[in-house]
C-alpha cells in the first residue's frame, strides 16, 4: 500500500488522510466521556462526606460517597451519637453477598466492612473482629479484597496485605475468633482467594508458592495440624483442583486427572515420595495451564467440562484407561468461543443437564450468552445449544436441581430446569445478587434495597437498605428516617430496629441544635477523605472530629520537576498532579486483552494502546474492540521488527509509509483514526525516524517505567536474567513510578512463537492489584496525550 496522497498533517483538530476528513481523536474524548461517564466514572481514592443533619436528641445523620470499581458511585448512610461519637451503619451496599447457612441472614462485604444483614428485620450488624469504618478503621479504596467463606459459614479465609502485591493468607475461626496464618508472603489476587473448600467444610485446599496444600479443619480444632510440607499435595495453582459432590478432590497435574478421596488425603500426602497421590481417573488431550485453563466435574464424577485457554469448552469422559475403553470412535461436543469471551458460570444438575453463561465486551459494554448441553440422552446427539434469551447475568440451581434462578438485567426469573418453562418472575432493576435462602425464598440485593421473594406466594418484601435516596429526621417523631427504592423506614435507636413511619414528612435539614454545631471541613491534598465531619460543642471550647483521619498519607511530590523532552516524551510533570498513564503495546497476540479491557472498565480508566500492522491484520476485531472501548490508540508502525538491523535503511519515506499504512489498516478494521502519537518497535529512537514522523504531525511517546512483562521465563539461550514473577513486577512498578510516569505493559504472551516461550504468570492477571496499589497512593490515570498536553 502506498503512502497517502496528503502526507503533511497538522496538529490541529482537523487533518486530511487520503480523502477522509478527520476529527482528531482527542477532540472526541469529551463526547466519549459524555456517553460513557453516565455508566462508568473514573475511580477516585477519595471519600466525600455529605448530607449532615442533626436532631434535638444529639443524633447525627450523614452520608459517605465514593466510587467503587465495577459498581460506580454509591452512598452509605450513617447514624452517630454526638455525645460519645459512636457510629452505626444504616445501609450496606452489596458489593459481595453470600448466605449464612442455617439462617435468614446474608453476609455482605463492602469497603466499609463485613456485615450480617437480617433479611427478616433489615437490621445490619458488623462482623466481630473484622475491620469496619464504624469501629475506627479506614474506608477501603480501589477494588475490594476477596473473602472466601466455608460452606458451613464457620471459617473465613482472606489476605492480610503486607506489601503492594503480597500478603499473608489467613484463616479466621468465626466462633473462637482465632486467626491462623496458612501461608506467608503470598501473591495477592483481587478476583479470588486461592482456596477451595470441601462440600462439607471439613477440609480445604490452598495454593502457595506454586504448590498445593490441604488443611483439615478437624485437626485444626484439635490443635493437631501437621507441618506444611507434610500436607503438600503437589505442584499447581488453585485452578488445578476441584471438589466433587461426593467429597472427593479432583487434581490435574500435567495432562492427568487424579481423584483423591477424603480418607486418603493424610496418608497419600504422608507417603507421597513412595506413592503417587490419588487415583488416576482421566487423561486430558492437553497439558493443563492454570493461568488460562479451567474445569468443572459432573455431579456423578464421570465427566468433566474442560475449558482450554478460556475459550474452547470440551466435554471429556473421565476414564483412566482409555487404550480401548470406548470400543468405538466417539465424537464429543465442544463450544468454541470468541477470543474476548469466557465462561462466567456453570450449572450442572444431577440428571446431567448443563447450563453455562459466557461473558464478553461488545462496544465497550458487557454481553452475555446462555448455552445448554443435555447429557442424559443419546451420546450421538450431544451438542451445545444456544438459548435465545438475552440479559441473563447469573444463575443458581435450587437444592433439588429442579428449578433454576436466573438473574437478569430486569430482575429475576424462576424456570423449571429440565424444560425451561417460566414459573415466576419478579422485577428488580439492576439487581446485583440473587441467591436461594431456602427452597421457597430468594434473596435479592440491588443498588438501593434488599428484597426476599417468596416463590410460593409470588410476592416480595423489603429486607434492608443498600444505599439511601434520602435521609433525615421525622417531622413528627424526630427519629432517623431512610428512604430508598420506594420504601421508607424509621429507625428506633434504643431498640435497634426498623419500623414503618407514621409520617414520611422530614424535618428541614439542620446543622445546629442546642448543644452541637456540625460542619464539613475540607482536607488538603494527600488524604483519602476529601472532607471530615466536625463537631463543635457549645458547652466547651473544643472542635472535634467525629472520626479520625486514617494515618495513611499519599506519597509526597518531588521537590523539583524533571526536565521534559518533547521529542521523546517519556513522562509528564513530577510536581503538578499525582497521575500516571497506563500504556499497553499490542504487537501480536490478544491473550489478556479481555481482562485488560474489563479491568480498565471496572475502574473507569482511559488508557493508551499502541497497535502495529501485524496485530491489526491478525486481530481486526480486537483492534475494533479497543477503539470502541473509548481508549486512546496510537501508532506502533506497520511492521514489528528490530530497526537497528543493518539490513534495513530507516529512510524518511520508509517511516512515513509504515505509519500511514498502519493508519489505513486501523481505519479499515475499526472505522476509527489513530491518534497522532507513536513509538517504534522495541522503543527504538533515532533523530532520523523522529524527523520523518514529525513531518506527519506525530509525537513520539517513550516511557519511564518498563513493566518488563514482555520478558519470557526462558529464551532460546536459556533463562532470562530480567525475568521476574508478575507480583514482583507490580512491586517494581510501584517502586519506580513517579507523578507523571508512563507505565508500559504488553498485550499477549511473550515468546509465544517459541517452544520455550511464556511465563509462569502474566501481569494482566495482576492489573487490578497494580491499579489498586496506585489508587491507594493517591494516583489517578490519564492517557498519554493528556499527560503531554498538561506540560506544553
Amino acid at each position: 500500500m502506498g503512502i497517502p496522497n496528503a502526507v503533511t498533517r497538522n496538529r490541529g483538530s482537523l487533518r486530511l488522510s487520503r480523502h477522509r476528513l478527520i476529527l482528531q481523536p482527542w477532540t472526541l474524548v469529551t463526547l466519549w466521556f459524555a456517553v460513557m461517564g453516565a455508566v462508568v466514572l473514573p475511580v477516585s481514592a477519595e471519600t466525600v462526606f455529605s448530607s449532615v443533619r442533626v436532631s434535638t436528641g444529639n443524633e447525627l445523620l450523614f452520608e459517605a460517597g465514593l466510587q467503587a470499581p465495577g459498581f460506580g458511585a454509591y452512598r452509605t448512610a450513617f447514624l452517630a451519637d454526638m455525645e460519645d461519637r459512636s457510629l452505626a451503619q444504616l445501609t450496606i451496599f452489596p458489593e459481595r453477598v453470600s448466605r449464612i447457612p442455617g439462617s435468614q441472614q446474608l453476609r455482605v462485604h463492602n469497603r466499609f466492612g463485613l456485615f450480617h444483614l437480617d433479611t427478616d428485620s433489615g437490621v445490619v450488624e458488623p462482623a466481630a473482629h473484622y475491620p469496619a469504618f464504624t469501629r475506627g478503621d479506614a474506608i477501603r479504596t480501589g477494588k475490594l479484597p476477596p473473602l472466601s467463606v466455608s460452606p458451613d459459614g464457620q471459617f473465613l479465609v482472606f489476605f492480610r496485605k503486607s506489601s503492594p502485591a503480597y500478603g499473608d493468607l489467613v484463616l479466621y475461626d468465626v466462633h473462637s475468633e482465632q486467626e491462623t496464618v496458612l501461608a506467608e508472603y503470598t501473591p495477592l489476587r483481587l478476583d479470588r482467594v486461592p482456596v477451595s473448600w470441601a462440600p462439607d467444610g471439613a477440609n480445604l485446599v490452598y495454593s502457595a508458592g506454586g504448590q498445593l496444600y490441604y488443611f483439615s479443619l478437624q485437626q485444626h480444632r484439635r490443635g493437631r495440624v501437621s507441618e506444611a510440607h507434610m500436607r503438600q499435595l503437589g505442584p499447581g495453582q488453585i485452578q488445578s483442583v476441584q471438589w466433587g459432590h461426593s467429597g472427593s478432590l479432583y487434581y490435574i497435574r500435567g495432562s492427568l486427572v487424579y481423584r483423591i478421596r477424603p480418607n486418603e488425603l493424610f496418608a497419600r500426602t504422608l507417603y507421597q515420595d513412595i506413592i503417587r497421590i490419588g487415583t488416576m481417573v482421566g487423561k486430558l488431550p492437553f497439558v493443563f495451564d492454570g493461568n488460562f485453563d479451567r474445569f468443572t466435574i459432573a455431579p456423578d464424577g464421570s465427566t468433566m467440562l474442560f475449558t482450554k485457554s478460556e475459550r474452547t469448552v470440551f466435554l471429556l469422559y473421565l476414564q483412566g484407561d482409555d487404550y480401548t475403553s470406548t470400543g468405538e470412535v466417539s465424537s464429543l461436543p465442544y463450544l468454541y468461543l470468541p477470543r474476548n469471551a469466557r465462561v462466567a458460570d456453570i450449572a450442572w444438575s444431577r440428571d446431567d443437564l448443563v447450563t453455562l453463561i459466557t461473558t464478553s465486551l461488545r462496544n465497550g459494554e458487557p454481553h452475555h450468552e446462555l448455552f445448554r448441553l443435555d447429557l442424559a440422552g443419546d451420546t450421538r446427539s450431544f451438542q451445545f445449544e444456544r438459548v435465545p434469551q438475552e440479559g441473563v447475568l447469573g444463575l443458581a440451581l435450587d437444592s433439588r436441581h429442579s428449578r433454576i434462578l436466573l438473574r437478569t438485567v430486569d430482575g429475576i426469573e424462576i424456570r423449571r430446569y429440565r424444560d425451561w418453562e417460566l414459573l415466576d418472575a419478579h422485577a428488580h432493576p439492576k439487581v446485583l445478587h440473587a441467591l436461594w435462602l431456602d427452597d421457597t425464598r430468594i434473596a435479592l440485593a440491588g443498588p438501593e434495597r434488599y428484597e426476599v421473594f417468596d416463590t410460593a406466594a409470588g410476592q416480595a418484601r423489603w429486607a434492608g437498605f443498600a444505599a439511601p435516596r434520602t435521609i433525615g429526621f421525622g417531622a413528627t417523631s424526630g427519629r432517623p428516617v431512610v428512604s430508598a427504592g420506594g420504601t421508607v423506614r424509621e429507625w428506633l435507636t434504643d431498640e435497634q430496629r426498623w419500623i414503618e413511619p407514621t409520617s414520611e414528612e422530614l424535618q428541614p435539614p439542620q446543622q445546629v441544635n442546642q448543644h452541637f454545631r456540625v460542619f464539613l471541613e475540607s482536607q488538603p491534598e494527600g488524604t483519602p477523605y476529601r472532607n471530615l465531619v466536625m463537631l463543635r460543642e457549645d458547652r466547651g471550647v473544643a472542635t472535634r472530629r467525629l472520626f479520625d483521619l486514617p494515618p495513611r498519607r499519599y506519597e509526597p511530590f518531588p521537590e523539583y520537576d524533571d526536565e521534559i523532552d518533547f521529542r521523546v516524551f517519556s513522562h509528564g510533570s513530577r510536581i503538578r498532579r499525582r497521575e500516571v498513564a497506563l500504556v499497553f503495546n499490542a504487537a501480536d497476540g490478544v491473550e489478556g486483552l479481555a481482562t485488560i479491557l474489563q479491568v480498565l472498565r471496572d475502574y473507569g480508566i482511559r488508557a493508551t494502546f499502541f497497535v502495529n500492522g501485524e496485530f491489526i491484520e491478525r486481530n481486526p476485531a480486537a483492534a475494533r474492540e479497543i477503539a470502541e472501548s473509548g481508549h486512546e490508540v496510537g501508532n506502533m508502525f506497520h511492521a514489528h521488527f528490530d530497526m537497528t538491523d543493518t539490513r534495513f535503511r530507516m529512510t524518511p519515506d520508509f517511516i512515513q509509509h509504515g505509519l500511514a499504512r498502519n493508519e489505513d489498516d486501523f481505519f479499515a478494521a475499526s472505522g476509527r483514526e489513530l491518534s497522532l502519537i507513536w513509538h517504534a518497535p522495541y522503543y527504538y529512537v533515532s533523530s532520523g525516524i523522529l524527523d520523518a514522523a514529525e513531518e506527519l504531525g506525530y509525537a513520539y511517546i517513550g516511557r519511564d517505567v518498563d513493566a518488563l512483562d514482555w520478558v519470557p521465563k526462558r529464551t532460546q539461550d536459556g533463562g532470562s536474567g530480567l525475568y521476574r514473577r508478575s507480583p514482583e513486577l507490580v512491586e517494581r512498578i510501584i517502586d519506580q513510578k513517579q507523578p507523571g510516569s508512563i507505565i508500559a505493559m504488553q498485550v499477549g504472551v511473550p515468546g509465544e512463537d517459541q517452544l520455550d516461550g511464556g511465563r509462569d504468570d502474566y501481569l494482566f492477571q495482576y492489573l487490578d492489584v497494580l491499579v489498586n496499589a496506585l489508587i491507594e497512593r493517591g494516583y489517578s490515570f490519564v492517557p498519554v496525550s493528556t499527560l503531554r498536553d498538561r506540560v506544553q
